[in-house]
């Protein structure tokens, strides 16, 4: 792998290199010379602060190959991102650790500059003490230098370095992003954020699309799960919401370097416990992955949409009188308590056009507009789960067992009428009946549908041949209610 920063001899002195990909031509053309003694930073342990000053420009290559490299003291430190990767993954958390202290020291000392040295990544680490540097020094090269180097480097190496940035925050929150990605890395042993085409990447960062870290490591203390998660960007946890912690925060839960080591942050899991866990794993990567498809399919497509969108409410007043004509003459001939019968019978087939032959003026509204809802998400699942069903009757689902499921569970169930009553033109009955619905509003257990029972107190009207439901008055028993 070609490297971009490197050390290499010059007039008989090891020096440091930074790469610019640059041949001689194109290096005059660009205004980079004129950044080339923007200073460095290497902070020591103590918090002594060194300043690091490049020595000038070099020639290195042959001829056509030859290339423009910036060159300064020699500095014998890994580079952060590989000591994150490191297999040791207490030396790993030292790195990060050390890192940290060293950009809290940086930022005081070069506090109101405008060249913000406490770049994400872009920094080397004393990892094994040697007769120059102690252990844990840090050195901050000049951003400009770092950011040239990263474009010379081979696409994979770059790219690799760029999953621990996000591509749109600055400063504090850049660096607890950066932060929460190398807490990840260094726990569950993977990135939080792992495609390799770098568009695809910055699209899943700014979008948080990625596996909790409680799913990829469930031995994982709750606290440092919910501290990356929330570095990294999940807004909610646990139906819970959150902000990005700050840099303190995180240098306080980690504590200084040594002080703690991986393994106190891990617990041994029972069977039982594993197997829960692969089985929510496995529900939330396909819910995650339904849900940022359709995201993306939406953003995608959203100046067609919105143009549908508007097609179809210029023509839904039209459609809906059509579909009303028409339910009308399947519910001819019924009587109050048939309507009843028909129009909830009608909410496990999502067919709001048969509901809308059965009422007139304003009544059931919202009912129609709940399962308009949801046969229009059903219909976008459908889409991209090709040949499984995305909609279960609560009633079939009732016969199935209840079992938990991805599908979306709709319906009337237990349907109880009574009370009817009729005076020639205006009738009157009672309904009781269990409403299940998606239970959205509990992320834990949102395979489980939401169960109401409700009470509906109906008036008709016989109009134009019909009878029809003129009013609904509901009331709902909430779960856990008296």
């Amino acid at each position: 792998m070609k490297e971009s920063i490197f050390s290499f001899e010059l007039n008989g002195q090891e020096v440091l290199g930074f790469d610019t990909g640059l041949n001689p031509r194109d290096f005059a053309r660009t205004k980079i010379a004129e950044s080339i003694f923007q200073p460095g930073y290497i902070i020591f342990p103590n918090g002594n602060v060194d300043v690091w000053q490049s020595g000038g420009v070099a020639r290195l290559g042959h001829e056509s190959a030859e290339t423009m490299v910036i060159w300064g003291p020699l500095f014998p430190g890994e580079r952060l991102t590989e000591s994150i990767r490191s297999n040791d993954k207490d030396k790993a958390l030292d790195a990060l650790r050390f890192w940290l202290k060293a950009g809290i020291v940086l930022e005081d000392k070069i506090s109101g500059q405008a060249e913000f040295a406490f770049k994400c990544t872009g920094a080397f680490i004393i990892t094994k003490e040697n007769d120059f540097f102690p252990l844990g020094t840090v050195f901050f090269p000049p951003a400009i230098f770092y950011d040239w180097s990263l474009e010379a480097e081979e696409e994979q190496a770059a790219l690799d370095d760029e999953r621990y940035k996000h591509p749109d925050l600055e400063n504090h929150n850049g660096i607890s992003f950066c932060a929460g990605t190398m807490l990840y890395r260094i726990f569950c042993g993977v990135d939080a954020f792992n495609d390799d085409n770098k568009d695809d990447l910055h699209r899943d960062i700014r979008e948080a699309v990625f596996l909790p870290p409680n799913l990829a490591l469930p031995a994982l203390d709750p606290e440092m799960s919910s501290l990356i998660s929330r570095s990294i960007g999940l807004k909610t946890i646990g139906g819970e919401l959150y902000e990005r912690p700050g840099t303190a925060e995180i240098i306080e839960f980690i504590g200084p370097p040594a002080s703690r080591q991986i393994t106190t942050w891990l617990r041994i899991l029972d069977e039982k416990e594993i197997i829960k866990n692969d089985a929510e794993k496995a529900r939330y990567l396909k819910k995650s992955a339904l849900a940022v498809k359709t995201k993306r399919f939406v953003t995608r497509n959203k100046i067609i949409i919105a143009a549908s969108l508007i097609g179809l409410m210029l023509i839904m007043p039209f459609m809906t009188e059509m579909f009303r004509n028409r339910s009308k003459l399947i519910t001819k001939g019924m009587s109050p308590v048939e309507v009843a019968n028909a129009y909830y019978n009608a909410f496990g087939e999502l067919d709001h056009a048969l509901m809308e032959g059965c009422l007139t003026g304003k009544a059931g509204r919202e009912d129609i507009d709940l399962v308009i809802n949801l046969f229009v998400i059903s219909r976008v699942r459908l889409a991209y789960e090709i040949n499984t069903q995305s909609f279960i009757s609560a009633q079939k689902w009732i016969d199935e067992g209840s079992p938990a499921t991805e599908k979306i569970v709709f319906g009337v169930t237990d349907l109880k009428l009574s009370g009817f009553s009729t005076d020639g033109a205006n009738a009157r009955l009672t309904a009781e009946y269990v409403l299940w619905k998606p239970n959205y509003n509990d992320e834990e257990n949102s395979t489980i549908p939401e169960g109401n029972a409700c009470i509906d107190e109906l008036d008709f009207i016989f109009k134009k041949g019909v009878w029809l439901i003129s009013n609904i008055r509901r009331f709902i028993q909430l779960p856990g209610g008296p």
